[in-house]
């Protein structure tokens, strides 16, 4: 992941206006100089806004010209691309098509989806047929636009939780790209999916379990990873999907805290131990869940992963966890009474206590 100012910084900015200089020679480009030196402390989404609006003062004229012109230069590639894109989605009265197949020209560049996005959101009818029709474009890329510019929950873009929320959105492209001879195309299907799942759990699981029929290592690794919400929150119809029975006969014990009073810095250590008491072998997904103290004196959980095994009849799985409860940015911790459990294949044991003291801080 590159660092903020790496992301359409000034030498990107320096590079575009040679370019576009050289598209239009009799242009003097005032707005866009003018712009040089004040990208220093703004974001991603505000030098695209701040260049975008440069772009449309000096040329919006003339603005699908010179995009055709860019395409011909190999220089034209990398965070440039997404100040043009968004001058082209933002400009007034574009020609939707010839702005969605120069979107679809860029995307190889670098990608199109934050452009995209803003169509859907002022134009979601008229280009919802062109996205589909992506679905089956020759080239990966343009794939995997038809999938990123539609999640509900894309990074760094604004949300669009209505697009989970109805299948006949989402279904066509998602169906179209599961099985994709692309690990790139699935991979953003697999986001995808998950984002629904935060969303909708019903509709993932649905699209999950239709996938799930074409049996290939690819697409069980894409439901995997596209549930990993779901499995992670210990949802028994994800687990099952990835060949997790909560109806499994199993004896759990633990979790057994080895002290029952900790301070900040050192570790909450707990003991367990899963037995198979069916006749066939078991998979058995173990995670434990910490329920963290807030300032309010109620308790939030969080989940962290242990372990994944397949037990044979009558076998024990006993282990030991260390989980340091040392400061991090992340959270902040406050002293009293937590509490830690097993979620063993989906179903919760009971919490164990478990005290924290922090120096200085009263319970």
């Amino acid at each position: 992941m590159p660092f903020a100012d790496e992301m359409l910084g000034e030498n990107d900015l320096y590079r575009l206006i040679g370019l576009i200089s050289d598209a239009n020679p009799a242009e003097p480009l005032t707005s866009l100089r003018a712009v040089q030196g004040n990208l220093g402390p703004k974001g991603i989404h505000e030098r695209i806004a701040l260049i975008s609006a440069a772009l449309r003062g000096d040329i919006e004229p003339s603005l699908d010209v010179t995009a055709m012109s860019l395409l011909e230069s190999k220089d034209f590639a990398g965070w440039m691309t997404l100040a043009v894109s968004d001058a082209l989605v933002t400009r007034e009265n574009p020609d939707l098509d010839t702005t969605l197949e120069l979107l679809r020209r860029f995307t190889p560049r670098l990608s199109s989806e934050f452009a995209m996005r803003k169509l859907i959101a002022s134009n979601q009818d008229d280009v919802w047929p062109t996205i589909v029709r992506w679905t089956q474009d020759t080239d990966p890329d343009v794939r995997r636009l038809a999938s990123e510019c539609t999640r509900p929950r894309l990074p760094w873009a604004m949300r669009m939780d209505h697009l989970a929320k109805d299948e006949r959105l989402s279904g066509p492209i998602l169906d179209a790209l599961f099985n994709d001879d692309s690990d790139f195309v699935r991979r953003s299907v697999a986001n995808h999916l998950n984002d629904i799942s935060k969303i909708n759990p019903e509709l993932a699981l649905r699209l999950a379990r239709r996938w799930a029929t074409d049996g290939s290592p690819e697409s069980r690794k894409l439901i995997r990873h596209g549930l990993r919400t779901l499995i992670k929150e210990t949802n028994l119809d994800a687990l099952e999907m990835i060949g997790v029975e909560s109806s499994r006969r199993l004896a759990v014990t633990g979790p057994v805290v080895e002290r029952k009073s900790i301070g900040l810095g050192e570790s909450l250590d707990f003991s367990y131990a899963v037995t198979n008491e069916e006749s066939t072998p078991t998979t058995v997904v173990i995670d434990y869940v910490i329920h963290f103290m807030k300032s309010n004196g109620r308790t939030r959980p969080k989940t962290f992963k242990l372990s994944t095994r397949t037990l044979a009849p009558g076998e024990t799985w006993a282990g030991r966890r260390e989980h340091g409860i040392v400061p991090i940015s992340t959270r902040k911790y406050y002293p009293g009474l937590h509490a830690v459990e097993l979620r063993v294949n989906g179903i919760a044991t009971l919490a164990a206590p478990f005290a924290l003291e922090i120096p200085g801080v009263g319970s």
